[in-house]
């Protein structure tokens, strides 16, 4: 169901049709190490904030092949595919490099067209969060997943780049405002 009224110049595609690529991180249990290369998961992505000081490590081997047709870069949007953090998404706002697991998905966009800022309110406001849980499969006792096919098939609203790009100064405006009151 749509219950969303659109100005006549946005669009209202599917996230696939505005990204490069939607994918996931590693499904194989990564062995950790004592050092070597960092190894994100959902717990280092909260509603707008990539948190990636906790963390854990990987092999260079394991990294190479864990990176390999998934590079994430600053710029890109990693969400949360399991348990509580469902949906919750940041955008990777400095240059790190890191692999990661399952338990998140990420966005790369076409930086032309789509200002990542935007499609993280899009992807953290409650049209978003009510998509997310509402279309989480679950299996028997376990958290619910978030599946690739169901995150590439959200239907974004979509403005032209100009206005994404005006309501992300108002959104951090007023999010700057809220935390002042705080």
């Amino acid at each position: 169901t749509n219950d969303l009224t659109l100005p006549q110049e946005w669009e209202f595609p599917h996230l696939d049709e505005v990204s490069m690529l939607v994918t996931d991180g590693t499904h194989q249990t990564p062995t950790y190490t004592s050092s070597g290369r960092i190894f994100l998961s959902a717990q280092n992505v909260k509603p707008f904030k990539f948190m990636p000081e906790k963390h854990k490590f990987v092999s260079e081997r394991a990294y190479a092949e864990y990176t390999n047709n998934r590079k994430a870069e600053k710029g890109d949007l990693l969400l949360g595919r399991v348990g509580a953090g469902i949906g919750e998404t940041a955008v990777i706002d400095q240059d790190l490099d890191f692999a990661f697991y399952v338990s998140l998905g990420m966005v790369k966009t076409f930086k032309e067209h789509t200002v990542p800022q935007y499609l993280a309110i899009v992807f953290n406001s409650p049209y978003g969060v009510r998509y997310a849980k509402g279309n989480t499969s679950c299996k028997g006792g376990f958290a619910g997943n978030f599946n690739l096919g169901r995150i590439r098939s959200f239907r974004v609203p979509f403005p032209p780049f100009a206005e994404q790009a005006a309501i992300v100064e108002r959104v951090e405006a007023l999010m700057t405002t809220c935390r002042t009151l705080e």
